[in-house]
């Protein structure tokens, strides 16, 4: 991708300023891979604070949650598996650990567990979306395509719906249906005028022609 592109970092679609963040990989490899919002969990969870959790098991839980800073901090909460409420959350921070690190199968497998055994779970879009972002950091473009569209059928009023309108219409250029996916991408500059999201959008509909598919980073 042109250097000239301004770089984004992370992204939370709760907060418009922070689209600043989006676009990491944009600059870094080249392939305007966005990185989801799969770690907004941990800010929602953060402004939860430990009065939600009372239960002093799972309130130590938590903040042994908070306090890890490493996936095998992470990996011996979900094994210990303490508490019913912690335990979902910890297997949706790892995910967000291993996809930052670009350990993207090991992202996959993680969200497609958590969306196994807490499937009704409030996060649960959470992971499905950072699943359809694994499957594209791992290349898997007409996959994610696939994801991306049917997350936006079953959560077509979620706040994480614009981030996966904006992946929907990557992974359908990416995977050759340019048309289509500049389309979804139009509809998102109009409807969002004025918006970050919007120069976002329009950013990758004028770098149509130039978006590659991910390559898996060497290990």
């Amino acid at each position: 991708m042109a250097k000239e592109e301004k770089n984004l970092q992370h992204a939370t679609p709760e907060t418009v300023d922070e689209l600043e963040s989006l676009k990491i990989w944009w600059n870094k490899y080249g392939n305007a891979v966005t990185i989801v919002a799969v770690i907004i969990l941990i800010v929602v969870v953060g402004k939860q604070r430990f009065e939600s959790f009372r239960e002093r098991r799972t309130a130590q839980a938590m903040t042994d949650l908070d306090s890890a800073s490493s996936p095998q901090a992470v990996e011996e909460i979900i094994t210990a598996n303490k508490s019913s409420v912690v335990t979902p959350l910890a297997r949706l921070r790892l995910g967000s650990f291993y996809f930052n690190a670009e350990q993207y199968s090991l992202a996959l497998s993680t969200y497609e567990e958590f969306l196994a055994k807490h499937p009704r779970h409030n996060f649960a879009p959470v992971a499905e979306l950072g699943l359809a972002h694994s499957l594209e950091a791992t290349g898997k473009v007409s996959e994610a395509a696939d994801k991306f569209e049917k997350f936006l059928q079953k959560n077509p009023d979620s706040f994480l719906s614009i981030p996966a309108r904006l992946g929907l219409g990557r992974t359908l250029i990416l995977s050759g249906k340019k048309d289509e996916g500049k389309a979804v991408l139009d509809l998102l500059i109009t409807e969002k005028a004025g918006s970050r999201w919007a120069v976002y959008a329009d950013e990758l509909a004028r770098a149509k022609d130039r978006l590659k598919i991910p390559q898996i980073p060497s290990t």
